[in-house]
């Protein structure tokens, strides 16, 4: 018979929705929903089915972005409903919610609330009791996560116009060991794109190089074979929503359904980060040091001398952007003593580095080399442990086998890859952290903002926290207390350091060999207007 092995996924794992999980739904209800689902609007011609069958892996893109455009969360008190006055008519326009009990000091006009019918048929403010879900449209969180439905006209031409530059180079095999990367996920569209081309290509090009054909009754299993191989061993993506992440994975996995496939996990190389923000495995001569200069310029990449402490990384060393507030009048005026604080901690930052402090932080460099090296080879261990063994044609299908970890246990052997106590990862990790921090560092924390040396006596224990029998990163967190605003920052920006985080790509590879997708539309600015 036929047999179809699930995505292995948190979205479908009952752990991660307990409220779902642990709600009991009216067979009424669950008709609703599936109605809803089957079925479109209608027009004149009544209802129509939707075939789902005939849905492609890239409309996946319009349902992320309609997730996107919605939030749901609990009335944490009597609240009722709002919005502008101008957008009464606009059925999807925001609204907002007001305490119950702030009306009267709010001043609302009655064009500005939202009324819905009573079941007497009379209209009523719309109310909701403490603790009732509420779903509604996003307003400003959803314009500023500059996240945009791709069309498959733009994803397939973006990607046949960048295979035709690198293809003609390629043999079949490989096409099997590039690495792919889409930096602004989404619901994965350029990456489905992508292994969708480089499959039909392995196979024409396996075919030439063998002088045989697939037969053609054959050509779509092995086709969606070699696009099982690529989605599970070769695409990579980030996106700053974690939504993002499931939903690629999902994508993926439609994309690539065959019969006797294995239950796929993309976990491992779809990660949730900002693309934009994180620091680089490079750093500075001796002499930009001793001189000053090497705020001036970027750093260089020169892994040797890293390695050898020639050079000194990046991350740490302070800048004169960190904490830059002091050049917005609003911020001036509403907190000067803050900022006081943050001119007399940079006044403290070394605007030169020679003698011991170069010596400890050369010294620095090359213990955190050799932490970021583990952290790597460890990767490397652990997606040979969490992948499946795949083959693809030539090879019988038979070959396969899915790997028998389950999806938690997988997940677990992440986990302790990353954030494990004494996880090389986990330190390099956190270094990283601290040095983009100080440039998001929260204002109104300025007082807890570390000197140079706290700075580094932080890092040094960090890199001493690997040793299994010391209490941990842990331990270092709880003897720094300014340690959880970097923790607090980091999860809300989402620093995402390339060569660590994917670093077998960068090790084995020197970096991806295609990136594809959209920029990021939305720029980074101050809009006081908008804060306020």
């Amino acid at each position: 018979g036929f047999r179809l092995r699930g995505l292995r996924s948190e979205l479908f794992d009952p752990v991660s929705t307990p409220l779902l999980s642990g709600t009991r739904l009216r067979n009424f209800a669950l008709q609703r929903v599936i109605a809803l689902l089957s079925l479109s609007k209608g027009d004149r011609n009544g209802l129509h089915r939707i075939s789902y069958a005939s849905l492609s892996t890239n409309e996946l893109g319009e349902v992320y972005e309609g997730l996107l455009s919605y939030s749901g969360f609990f009335a944490p008190e009597p609240l009722v409903e709002c919005k502008r006055a101008e957008d009464r008519e606009d059925k999807l326009a925001p609204t907002y919610f007001v305490p119950e009990s702030k009306l009267a000091e709010y001043g609302l006009k009655e064009e500005e609330l939202v009324y819905r019918e009573a079941a007497d048929g009379t209209r009523e403010p719309a109310r909701y009791s403490q603790g009732a879900f509420i779903f509604r449209l996003r307003g400003r969180e959803r314009q500023e996560s500059a996240s945009y439905y791709t069309p498959r006209e733009l994803t397939e031409t973006v990607v046949e116009y960048t295979l035709r530059e690198l293809l003609p180079q390629l043999k079949a095999g490989d096409i099997l060991r590039l690495r792919i990367l889409e930096p602004a996920l989404g619901s994965g569209a350029f990456l489905n794109a992508a292994v969708t081309a480089l499959a039909r290509e392995y196979l024409a090009k396996k075919e030439a190089e063998l002088g045989q054909k697939v037969p053609e009754e054959r050509r779509n299993f092995e086709l969606a074979r070699v696009r099982a191989y690529l989605a599970a061993k070769c695409v990579y993506g980030v996106d700053k929503n974690p939504v993002a992440i499931e939903l690629a994975a999902v994508s993926l996995w439609l994309n690539t359904l065959h019969a006797g496939q294995a239950g796929p996990w993309y976990e491992a190389r779809l990660a949730a980060g900002n693309s934009l923000v994180g620091a680089r495995r490079a750093g500075y001569g001796a002499e930009a040091l001793q001189e000053g200069t090497w705020s001036r310029s970027a750093p260089e990449g020169d892994l040797p001398a890293l390695a050898a402490g020639e050079k000194v990384y990046h991350f740490l060393l302070p800048d004169p952007g960190m904490c830059a507030y002091e050049k917005d009048k609003a911020v001036k005026e509403a907190a000067k003593e803050e900022l006081a604080r943050i001119k007399a901690w940079k006044g403290g930052l070394p605007r030169k580095i020679t003698g011991a402090l170069l010596q400890r932080l050369q010294r620095l460099t090359k213990e955190l080399d050799v932490l970021w090296n583990r952290a790597i080879k460890q990767r490397q261990d652990l997606l040979r442990k969490v992948d499946d063994d795949l083959h693809v044609w030539p090879e019988d299908a038979s070959l396969d086998r899915a790997n028998p970890l389950t999806a938690a246990q997988r997940r677990e052997m992440l986990q302790e890859l990353v954030a494990g106590d004494h996880s090389p990862y986990h330190a390099v990790n956190t270094v990283l952290n601290i040095w983009c921090a100080l440039w998001f560092w929260p204002i109104e924390k300025a007082d807890l903002l570390p000197s140079y040396d706290e700075w580094l006596q932080a890092v040094e224990e960090l890199v001493a926290a690997v040793d299994v029998t010391t209490d941990g990163i842990s331990g270092v967190k709880a003897r720094h207390p300014w340690l959880a605003v970097v923790d607090e920052v980091a999860g809300q920006e989402h620093f995402f350091h390339w060569e660590l985080a994917f670093g077998e790509v960068f090790a084995e590879n020197g970096g991806f060999d295609i990136i594809l997708g959209n920029p990021p539309w939305v720029p980074v600015e101050w809009k006081e207007a908008d804060v306020l």
